[in-house]
C-alpha cells in the first residue's frame, strides 16, 4: 500500500563510533517515533566508557524498548532450547546447581584466521570480540535463575543478576586465571596457514590476543565453588561452539572399572543439538564394566520444517518488537565492567611478559589453557 509502514527497523551495521552521530541525525529528522526500532550490531563500544557514551546518546533519541542490541548467538536454536530445556522441563532443573554439577565449559572455536579484517581485529582482539558479548551471554543463560515470566524484562533481570555475581578480577587473578594467546604459522585441515603477525594489515609487533581461556565463578548459593571455563580463539583445531555441563561422579561406585561422570553437551555450531552422555551395561557378563553411551538430539532432524537462521530469527523478533533475545544496556555495561580489569592488566603486563603466548595454527591454543583447567582436576573435551 501507499500508507506508512507499520514498523520501521533501522539496522546499524557500522563502526560503533558512528552510532551516536547516526542516532542524533535520525532523531533530528524525526525517525525515532514509536513505530521505529534501531538494531545495533556489535561491537558496542571499545570499553566501558565508550559503551556508556553510546548508550547515553542512543537513549537520548530512542527509548530502551526501541533499542535492539543484537548478539547473533542468542538467535541460535540451541540457545533458545537451553531456556526450554531448563524451564520447560522438570528433568534437569533440580540438578542444575553446585551439588550436582562439577564444572561448566563454554567453547567458541574458529578455524579461520582474521583474513582481510586485520586492521579491525588488531583494535579489538578475542576478549572484546567474543568473550565480552557472546560467551558472557551464554554464561548468563546457563547460570540464571528461573524468570518469573517469559518476557524480556524478567529474563534480562535474571541475566543481569548473574553478571553482577561473577567473581571480579584483580591483577593477581588475571595473571593466574586468564590465558591469552596469538596464533603462529601452522597447518589447518592439512593446509599451511600463516601466523597472525603475517596477516594483511596486522602490525608486525602486535600484542593483540587471538585466543582467550579463563576461569571464573558465579558467587551465589546455586553456583558457589563451581568453575566456569570460557574459551575462544582463531585458527584452532576445529570449528565448533558448544557448552559442556560436567556433572559430579556418583558418590559410591558399585561397578568395576572407572565410571566416567555424566555430561550434557549443548552444541551450537556447526551442529545444532544436545548430547547426554551416560553409562550403561552391554549385558555381556555379571561383573562387566559400564560403557559410555549417549543420547543425541539433532534439532535440524527433529524440527526439519520452518526453521530459520540466527540472524533471520533476530530480525523477525525485532520487527515484532520482542526484546527477549536482545541485550539491555545495563547488561552490556556490566559485561564491560567485568572484563575491564583484564584489559588493564594486559596493558600493564605487555612490557613484562611480551604479550600473548604463541600457539601453532591448527592446535587448541597455548598449553597454559590446558594447565588452567588441570589445576582443578579438569580437562577440555578434546583431552578426555
Amino acid at each position: 500500500s501507499d500508507g506508512p509502514a507499520d514498523t520501521v527497523v533501522l539496522y546499524l551495521a557500522t563502526s560503533p563510533h558512528l552510532f551516536p552521530q547516526i542516532c542524533k541525525q535520525l532523531g533530528s529528522v524525526g525517525l525515532n517515533g514509536p513505530r521505529v526500532r534501531v538494531v545495533l550490531e556489535k561491537p558496542l563500544g571499545h570499553d566501558l566508557q565508550s559503551a556508556q557514551e553510546i548508550n547515553r546518546v542512543v537513549g537520548s533519541v530512542f527509548s530502551e524498548t526501541q533499542a535492539f542490541r543484537i548478539d547473533h548467538y542468542l538467535g541460535k536454536s540451541a540457545v533458545q532450547n537451553l531456556m526450554a530445556l531448563r524451564f520447560g522441563n522438570a528433568l534437569f532443573e533440580p540438578l542444575w546447581r553446585r551439588e550436582s554439577i562439577a564444572n561448566i565449559q563454554i567453547t567458541l572455536a574458529e578455524q579461520l584466521g582474521v583474513g582481510t579484517r586485520g586492521d579491525f581485529y588488531d583494535r579489538t582482539g578475542a576478549l572484546r570480540d567474543m568473550i565480552q558479548n557472546h560467551a558472557l551471554q551464554l554464561l548468563t543463560m546457563i547460570a540464571m535463575e528461573p524468570p518469573s515470566r517469559n518476557d524480556a524484562g524478567a529474563i534480562r533481570d535474571e541475566k543481569l543478576k548473574v553478571l553482577h555475581s561473577l567473581k571480579p578480577f584483580t591483577e593477581e587473578s588475571v595473571l593466574r586465571d586468564v590465558v591469552r594467546g596469538q596464533y603462529r604459522r601452522g597447518t589447518v585441515d592439512g593446509k599451511p596457514a600463516p601466523g597472525y603477525l603475517e596477516e594483511t594489515k596486522v602490525p608486525p609487533d602486535s600484542t593483540i590476543e587471538t585466543f582467550v581461556a579463563l576461569r571464573t565463578e558465579v558467587q551465589n548459593w546455586r553456583w558457589a565453588g563451581v568453575p566456569f571455563y570460557l574459551r575462544t580463539g582463531k585458527r584452532l583445531a576445529a570449528y565448533e561452539a558448544q557448552i559442556v555441563v560436567n556433572f559430579r561422579p556418583t558418590p559410591h561406585s558399585i561397578f568395576p572399572g572407572s565410571n566416567t561422570p555424566n555430561k550434557l553437551v549443548i552444541k551450537l555450531q556447526p551442529e545444532d543439538g544436545l548430547e547426554l552422555h551416560l553409562l550403561a551395561a552391554k549385558g555381556s557378563g555379571q561383573s562387566e564394566a559400564l560403557s559410555p553411551v549417549s543420547l543425541d538430539l539433532d534439532f535440524d532432524k527433529a524440527f526439519s520444517e520452518n526453521r530459520v537462521g540466527g540472524y533471520e530469527r533476530l530480525l523477525l523478533e525485532a520487527i515484532a518488537g520482542r526484546l527477549n533475545l536482545f541485550v539491555r544496556s545495563d547488561e552490556q555495561e556490566q559485561a564491560w565492567r567485568w572484563v575491564e580489569p583484564i584489559l588493564r592488566t594486559w596493558e600493564r603486563d605487555n612490557d613484562i611478559s611480551g604479550g600473548p603466548r604463541p600457539y601453532p595454527a591448527g592446535t587448541w591454543g597455548p598449553a597454559a589453557a590446558s594447565a588452567l583447567v588441570a589445576r582443578d582436576g579438569c580437562s577440555w573435551p578434546e583431552e578426555q
